[in-house]
């Protein structure tokens, strides 16, 4: 069971890299729909785990993996 004090970073969290998704997505993803369906914030809050949401990409396994070569920047 998460805590108050996780779920409110999460939330937080989620919120902001939903209005980065909706601004500057389409230099990332290309024409897919990318939707940001839960963010899960580790215990000792070191760690935020992002699950996404990928609709009408023709290979979505890509699309996926340029979020992880841009998670670094």
């Amino acid at each position: 069971m998460d805590s108050r004090r996780q779920l409110k970073i999460a939330s937080v969290i989620q919120e902001a890299f939903t209005e980065i998704l909706a601004r500057e997505g389409k230099s990332i993803y290309g024409n897919a729909f990318v939707t940001l369906s839960k963010v899960k914030v580790t215990s000792d809050l070191s760690l935020a785990r992002f699950y996404l949401s990928v609709f009408h990409a023709e290979k979505p396994d890509e699309v996926i993996w340029k979020f992880a070569e841009r998670k670094t920047e």
